[in-house]
């Protein structure tokens, strides 16, 4: 019976001593991706039109990775950490909105509990003309 072949990972542990002008790079480097990614969640949240849309990166991927490139002067790698990022990020808002929940209560002294999702400010809106009726957070 052949012996049986093993894999072995082996792991370093290295200290990097960079000089003074790599550092300042490093601080541009991660200056421009903050605000870069400000800038695309600042266009994501002021663009989408569902929030599937929001959290699926292919489809961010399609309407703003070659802004990214061109306008933030991002290298591929970056510009598809970025999108992958911003997009966690909401997916995780949307996830914490869903645990929430938003009670109103009409004139006529009903209450009603509604979850939230990062939809919530039109459906809102649209609970509102539906109903008719003015409504207050409980």
């Amino acid at each position: 019976m052949p012996a049986k072949e093993q894999d072995v990972t082996i792991s370093i542990k290295a200290k990097l001593y960079p000089d003074q002008n790599t550092i300042e790079e490093f601080k541009k480097l991660t200056t421009a991706y903050s605000e870069a990614a400000t800038w695309l969640s600042d266009l994501m949240f002021n663009d989408f039109s569902s929030p599937e849309m929001i959290t699926d990166c292919r489809t961010l991927h399609d309407k703003y990775y070659y802004d990214i490139r061109q306008k933030k002067d991002m290298k591929s790698q970056l510009a598809e950490s970025l999108i992958r990022s911003v997009s966690a990020k909401y997916r995780a808002i949307d996830t914490t909105l869903k645990k929430q929940h938003y009670t109103y209560t009409d004139t006529d002294g009903n209450t009603s509990r509604y979850k939230k999702d990062l939809n919530w400010p039109a459906a809102s809106g649209c609970i509102q003309a539906a109903t008719g009726r003015s409504c207050q957070r409980a």
